[in-house]
């Protein structure tokens, strides 16, 4: 391909195979990530591809308004974005910190239950908001360049499932509703960016005491 892909979302095992995939296609794949240790652990496990740019910094940093440094540092650095893939309802939100995962919805405070959303919300938006700008120049610039947001949700699915998705639910389905809205909120540029979903499931038919 020979384009500029950005991975949002951070860089564990899901971002290192969405990487590695996106890698073999000849991409460059720019990883941003407030974390340098699992920057260099990305770059490791990957084997030190020469297309894999990672990028210490968060979409989430910076100030309110404007675009956030992370994104000024891609367009310096690589001066495009032809593509992003933003995986978000993958992660569950024992990594937010509010330790809420798994627990029944009416037994843990609102207040972490929102924290999870606004933390998991926040990061995309921000991400998107500084992004898709920079995919609409590129169609701007070049008729014809057909950019693509990428927005990576996952769902359980199964006669078990309801007995996981528990009190991280709400982050989880609030990124259906942020597709959405992208998806509406791109169609309305003047240089409209394709804005996809990819909804990941998993299949529960078990409870977890009946599975090895």
């Amino acid at each position: 391909w020979g384009r500029v892909l950005v991975l949002v979302g951070g860089c564990g095992p899901v971002a290192q195979g969405l990487a590695a995939g996106l890698l073999e296609g000849g991409a460059t794949v720019v990883v941003p990530s407030r974390s340098a240790e699992k920057l260099s652990e990305l770059r490791a496990n990957l084997g030190h591809p020469a297309g894999l740019a990672t990028l210490h910094g968060g979409f989430a940093e910076g100030p309110r308004e404007g675009p956030p440094p992370i994104a000024q540092q891609i367009l310096h650095e690589f001066g495009r974005v032809d593509g992003v893939v933003a995986h978000g309802g993958l992660i569950r939100s024992d990594t937010l910190g509010s330790g809420v995962a798994g627990r029944p919805i009416l037994s843990v405070p609102g207040e972490s239950v929102l924290d999870d959303v606004t933390k998991l919300l926040g990061l995309h938006l921000r991400a998107a908001q500084a992004l898709l700008p920079l995919m609409a120049r590129v169609v701007k610039q070049e008729p014809g360049a057909n950019p693509g947001y990428t927005l990576v949700t996952s769902g359980l699915q199964g006669p078990r499932a309801e007995a996981h998705v528990q009190a991280e639910g709400p982050a989880m389905t609030a990124l259906y509703g942020l597709g959405l809205a992208l998806r509406n909120a791109s169609a309305a540029l003047e240089h409209p960016v394709r804005v996809n979903e990819v909804r990941l499931a998993m299949q529960i038919n078990r409870a977890d005491s009946e599975r090895l």
